[in-house]
């Protein structure tokens, strides 16, 4: 610690002599006439001295500078692989029985000089070393990136990380490790013998899908000594084979993407099983298969058709929406209609309201539920109570006769461009009777 001033430190026994002089002027004539005799004269004279003194000393801005030495360990990591394919092949009792001991005793030499943060990598990162190997997948990105993310910086000081560096899931590593700018370790397990293997790498597909769709899913198939061998890809569900591929393993790696199409039959979470059939010689079949679970939602519109009596045009409404996925149709008559608008999408009236069939409680309901009304004129209609339904036109001059009415498009119409092949495609239509 040291005081120092913004002005120059030879200034301060000049603050003292001003503080001596002020006092000294202030109390030069100073005695008994005043109310207080020489002693405590000389006593106030030191503390108004002192006290111009220390202001004039504050002028020359002092400041104490002090040095505090603060030594932070480096952080070092250490992660383990907890995958269960490191005790797929190799020396497995030197991985249960002597390798914890040995991973444990360098944690304890590192944490003399280190920091030393320990993590489990596999189907997720956890804190802490667990040598249960119980993990299915393995995503070694993963572990870089929680690194990054809670330890990147200047404390970070290397990364020490143990597996037999097969991953199934996520991104290349190495550019995350890359990116954590520290050196990275490696400690190598498992058997690095070639054996003849085929497995499935990844399969892609979408979580969600629609009821009706159908959908892509693509497998990734790899193959590791197998040349001249044939190998069958196939999906299952529900215990029988939807689509199934065979292909011929033309190199040695062979690595190939299997793409299938699927249909979305049921509604709710669906488990699909994408299964390569096992080779006479392969090293083991674990990995020869995967579960995969997709949402299928019943995302369909539904259609409420309801009319007065049956009619052509009902047919053809039904028709035309019967060859989309996305919608399902119920036709009702009004006179026979007991149900609820709840689930209804889009409600159709056809030549409703009549005077025999006014159907207004059903009209209502739509209202309160907000549920859009498609009104289809025809003869019979109640024309008083269709425009009190507000369908954003009113008819009026109505009157019990049939005329030809052809199709016109509005030109000033500015919602929407309407292509020029379908105006004059509309201008060719046949006329309607209304």
């Amino acid at each position: 610690m040291n005081l120092t001033t913004v002005h120059s430190l030879w200034l301060a026994p000049l603050c003292l002599v001003l503080g001596a002089a002020v006092a000294w002027w202030a109390y030069r004539r100073a005695g008994a006439h005043d109310g207080f005799g020489p002693r405590l004269a000389l006593v106030l004279a030191l503390v108004r001295g002192a006290a111009v003194a220390l202001l004039a000393f504050l002028l020359l801005e002092p400041m104490l500078r002090a040095m505090v030495r603060e030594v932070v360990r480096p952080v070092v990591v250490v992660a383990h692989d907890g995958s269960s394919s490191l005790r797929a092949a190799g020396d497995t009792a030197a991985l249960r029985n002597s390798f914890p001991k040995q991973l444990n005793g360098l944690v304890e030499r590192l944490g003399d000089k280190y920091d030393v943060r320990t993590y489990t990598y596999g189907d997720h990162v956890r804190e802490g070393l667990d040598m249960g190997q119980t993990d299915a997948l393995t995503d070694i990105g993963q572990l870089f990136r929680t690194v990054y993310d809670g330890l990147s910086g200047p404390d970070l000081g290397a990364i020490v990380i143990t597996g037999d560096g097969i991953q199934n899931r996520g991104r290349d590593p190495r550019l995350e490790a890359a990116r954590s700018g520290v050196p990275v370790f490696t400690i190598a397990l498992g058997d690095t013998t070639v054996r003849p293997d085929v497995l499935l790498r990844t399969v892609d597909h979408n979580r969600i899908n629609y009821l009706g769709n159908t959908f892509p899913l693509v497998a990734r198939v790899e193959a590791l000594a197998l040349r001249g061998r044939r190998v069958r890809v196939a999906v299952q569900y529900d215990g029988r084979v939807l689509e199934q591929r065979e292909l011929d393993v033309s190199a040695d790696p062979w690595s190939a993407e299997v793409p299938f199409t699927l249909k979305a039959d049921r509604p709710g979470l669906q488990r699909y099983t994408v299964e390569i059939s096992a080779v006479e010689g392969e090293a083991t079949a674990a990995n020869n298969a995967q579960d995969i679970y997709i949402d299928v939602l019943d995302a369909r519109q539904k259609v409420l058709l309801l009319a007065a009596s049956p009619h052509p045009d009902l047919g053809a409404i039904r028709s035309a929406l019967s060859g989309m996925d996305g919608y399902t149709t119920e036709l009702a008559f009004a006179d026979a209609f007991t149900g609820s608008l709840g689930d209804v999408d889009l409600l159709i009236l056809h030549r409703l309201p009549s005077a025999q069939r006014p159907v207004q409680q059903v009209v209502q309901s739509a209202a309160a539920r907000g549920v859009p009304v498609l009104a289809v004129l025809g003869l019979g209609m109640d024309m008083v109570a269709f425009n009190a339904i507000g369908c954003g036109v009113q008819v009026s001059g109505t009157r019990a006769a049939i005329t030809d009415a052809s199709a016109v498009v509005d030109r000033s119409f500015s919602a929407f461009v309407v292509e020029d092949d379908m105006v004059r495609a509309v201008e060719r239509f046949p006329p309607l009777q209304v």
